[in-house]
């Protein structure tokens, strides 16, 4: 837990010293304290590196070990047989041409995982700290600790988005394809295309997120009716409670409304909105589960970071500013710290010279 208390106050050090008037430095140091973090642990912090959901010989650093044996034709022919999408073998052959250190290999990874996000950030929230800040506190980084190609497949998704914003549909299908190569679950991102034009109210938002909580009780007799009928009980093992997912469930729809509070309704916050209220509809199956399908919904939740921001700037007096800023900082470290603690092992945190493989 060191040294995530460290980073916090590296992050407010950043916040103090950069202020409002230089976002790019502001962003620039707050992307390398958190790729540090990642690419300094060792590789037994995060589940599926070396193991989790798979065995040693499938975990990412066995994949990897293994990728200097296979010529691309190969990975291409072989890429259902080494479990991972070809997007992500071949970026990982890339890289096993470059070295075949794992740890070299990590620490590359968490620049890919980072500096997308960050641009993102940079883009889109008046307070580039905050927006780290929340994405550290909120389940998001500790997924990044574990899921490499879903969090890589989340940060293409951020670039995504904003091309979409821009007004670039093309480039935002060429980039979730993309994306879909490193995580086929990167297909949800397709789902903004069907709503990102209409204008979402709070009054709409409420009303969806209050038809979500009525549906939720019937989530599991619907599936398992489905399962039933399709013969997909291979799919049951994912219809199990999720207490933890549903709790954020609930933080997720009460963030969402409170982000309303920003009065000044522009494209870009109506698109923004738009993406989190479709994380929330994922969210919504931790009813079933606690990751596998919840997951999805990471694609579009991670904008939660840049989008509450825009609450606390909307006040004119800095000393408001300021005490909002401080207050969210601790609310958010208090929830880090009581939900941190899980299968992903990312407490305790080891650097790489202190349980190396």
């Amino acid at each position: 837990m060191t040294v995530f208390f460290f980073l916090a106050i590296y992050l407010i050090l950043v916040r103090l010293i950069c202020g409002e008037k230089s976002p790019i430095k502001e962003t620039i140091l707050c992307a390398i304290g958190f790729i540090l973090v990642l690419a300094l642990r060792s590789p037994y912090n995060g589940c599926d590196l070396v193991g989790g959901d798979y065995t040693l010989t499938n975990s990412y650093y066995g994949t990897f070990v293994r990728l200097p044996q296979y010529s691309f034709n190969e990975l291409i022919s072989k890429s259902f047989y080494l479990d991972f999408e070809i997007g992500f073998l071949v970026y990982s052959k890339i890289i096993s041409l470059i070295t075949t250190d794992f740890q070299w290999y990590i620490a590359i990874t968490s620049v890919v995982q980072i500096v997308p996000l960050a641009y993102f950030f940079y883009k889109y929230s008046p307070n580039v700290t905050l927006a780290f800040f929340i994405f550290g506190c909120l389940d998001f980084f500790s997924f990044y600790f574990s899921g490499l190609r879903q969090s890589i497949a989340i940060s293409i998704g951020l670039i995504a988005i904003h091309l979409l914003i821009s007004g670039k549909i093309k480039f935002f299908l060429l980039l979730v394809l993309l994306a879909f190569m490193f995580h086929t679950s990167a297909v949800f991102l397709l789902l903004i295309v069907a709503v990102y034009k209409i204008k979402l109210s709070f009054e709409k938002a409420f009303a969806f997120c209050f038809m979500i909580i009525l549906v939720i009780p019937f989530l599991r007799p619907i599936l398992l009716w489905i399962s039933g009928t399709f013969n997909l009980g291979y799919y049951e093992r994912y219809m199990t409670s999720g207490e933890q997912a549903l709790t954020m469930f609930g933080v997720y729809i009460l963030l969402l409304l409170i982000s309303f509070l920003y009065k000044r309704e522009t494209y870009n916050i109506g698109i923004i909105r738009w993406v989190v209220l479709i994380g929330v509809f994922f969210q919504s199956f931790g009813a079933l589960n606690n990751g596998a399908i919840t997951r999805g919904g990471f694609y579009f939740l991670i904008c939660l970071s840049v989008l509450l921001p825009y609450v606390i700037n909307s006040y004119k007096d800095r000393k408001v500013r300021n005490f909002l800023f401080f207050c969210s900082l601790f609310l958010l470290s208090l929830f880090f710290v009581l939900t941190v603690e899980g299968p992903r092992n990312v407490v305790p945190y080891y650097f790489f010279w202190e349980k190396p493989l």
